[in-house]
């Protein structure tokens, strides 16, 4: 019996130490450090001015990263829709930002804006909100 648990255990530490994945972002000749739950598709847009990144999850989430400042992530149309297309122009170009909400359905979104980025995430179930929540807080610069 004691030879099932030890193994039990192994089993438990080696699946839980795969669940995220280190990502590493260099914008504007600064590098930016962060952990994802694993599982996304990487989609990458690139306009004229800016780049952004859509982490995307089967479940319909999107974590994102870009260096639009202005405007913000594109593809979250909830904020659009509470705030308006500039809000982070409104409020201040050059302050940190940091907005945040549901939709009917009891899915949430959130958008950070720092000097020269901007990361968020839309459609996030409750439990997927805290794994993302977690990430930008302990979002790193280099």
């Amino acid at each position: 019996m004691k030879n099932y648990i030890e193994i039990f255990t192994i089993l438990m530490l080696l699946t839980s130490c795969g669940t995220t994945k280190g990502i590493k972002l260099e914008v504007k000749k600064t590098n930016y450090f962060f952990d994802l739950p694993n599982g996304y598709d990487l989609q990458k847009k690139q306009g004229e001015v800016y780049k952004e990144y859509h982490f995307i999850y089967p479940d319909g989430s999107i974590f994102y990263f870009t260096d639009d400042n202005e405007s913000g992530g594109a593809i979250n149309k909830e904020k659009i829709k509470k705030y308006g297309i500039n809000i982070l122009v409104k409020i201040a170009v050059n302050d940190t930002i940091d907005i945040s909400g549901s939709n009917h359905d009891k899915k949430y979104w959130r958008e950070k804006k720092e000097t020269n980025i901007v990361i968020g995430y839309v459609n996030a179930s409750k439990e997927r909100k805290k794994s993302f929540d977690n990430t930008i807080s302990t979002t790193k610069k280099k």
